[in-house]
């Protein structure tokens, strides 16, 4: 996937890759950006996962991050990420 101009655009402060995905590329205030490649899954432009659902499940089928078949965990991902993660899923099992 190729950087959009909202991507190009951003400045240092809005632009992290800190995403819970190695993949999720998030413009603060904005969204998150898929940049998986692989021709395999039918992966959106823009994450439709945690950060666009808020982790609810009546917003979508799969809603965890590790529900996308496309998931590869960020080993740089701010923690305060990972652990939202965890509490959503735990708090919807």
């Amino acid at each position: 996937m190729m950087i959009n101009l909202v991507e190009m655009c951003s400045s240092d402060e809005e632009s992290k890759w800190n995403q819970s995905c190695i993949y999720g590329h998030l413009i603060e205030g904005h969204s998150v950006y898929c940049h998986y490649d692989g021709k395999k899954f039918n992966t959106p432009r823009k994450c439709r996962r945690t950060w666009f659902t808020g982790g609810e499940p009546e917003h979508w089928d799969d809603p965890f991050d590790e529900d996308c078949p496309g998931y590869k965990r960020n080993p740089d991902a701010d923690p305060k990420y990972l652990k939202e993660n965890i509490l959503r899923r735990n708090s919807h099992e």
